[in-house]
């Protein structure tokens, strides 16, 4: 239930929290306050594939919500990234962001997601932005203390809201309706045995290392398929 409810509203990033609470409102939406409510007790206009937050059917389809296209199929591949970092400055262990906890030893998924708004939008995220996005993300639960995700989606479309872009949303291995993905994160396995995430392009190649250099030798397990959605 503390998902549902704002924060004292005495930072930029607790106002942009309170102004996208979950169910469209959090516990001033009374709907939410129902534990066995379902997308907003208005089935044949929303959907709530996580059981957190009920949407709109035009951005998402109940029919698609846990289907794989047959593009799931991609072979993930080095691509460029393996010769080095070739986006902008911050890198998850970069020194301007020093100051998140967790951020330069398990903060590759967090930056691959926000890679997918970035290169979206042609913008990079700011320190501000980046470390406001983890608070925020935080405190909603989709983001751990440890920086691990449990809600991939949600990263992404913060980032493209504090890049100005809210009206696009991003879902993770669902939505795509058995259509190409718009980009990839692909998974691999660094030489010491850690889990990697890097950024990939939709065809399922690395394009971008959030770990600059990149880390050679780093396999190619498994491809993520991210689906880039525009309300009208």
């Amino acid at each position: 239930m503390e998902s549902y409810l704002p924060s004292a509203p005495v930072s930029d990033a607790a106002r942009l929290r309170n102004g996208a609470l979950p169910g469209m409102g959090g516990v001033f939406n009374a709907v939410n306050l129902a534990g066995y409510t379902y997308a907003a007790n208005n089935a044949m206009k929303y959907v709530d594939p996580t059981g957190r937050d009920a949407g709109d059917k035009t951005v998402y389809d109940l029919k698609e919500a846990n289907e794989l296209p047959a593009s799931s199929s991609l072979v993930p591949t080095a691509g460029t990234a393996s010769a080095g970092n070739t986006r902008g400055p911050l890198s998850q262990n970069n020194s301007a962001l020093a100051g998140i906890a967790n951020m330069v030893t398990t903060g590759c998924y967090f930056r691959s997601c926000q890679a997918v708004a970035e290169t979206d939008t042609g913008q990079s995220l700011t320190v501000e932005q980046i470390t406001a996005g983890v608070t925020a993300l935080q405190a909603s639960g989709a983001v751990g203390d440890d920086m691990t995700i449990s809600d991939p989606d949600a990263v992404i479309n913060d980032a493209f809201t504090r890049l100005g872009q809210s009206a696009t949303t991003a879902t993770v291995n669902w939505g795509g309706g058995g259509s190409a993905p718009d980009a990839t994160v692909i998974v691999g396995t660094t030489p010491n045995n850690g889990t990697h995430y890097r950024y990939g392009d939709s065809g399922g190649n690395v394009a971008w290392d959030p770990y600059f250099p990149a880390i050679a030798g780093t396999t190619c397990d498994q491809v993520l398929l991210v689906y880039i959605h525009r309300r009208q």
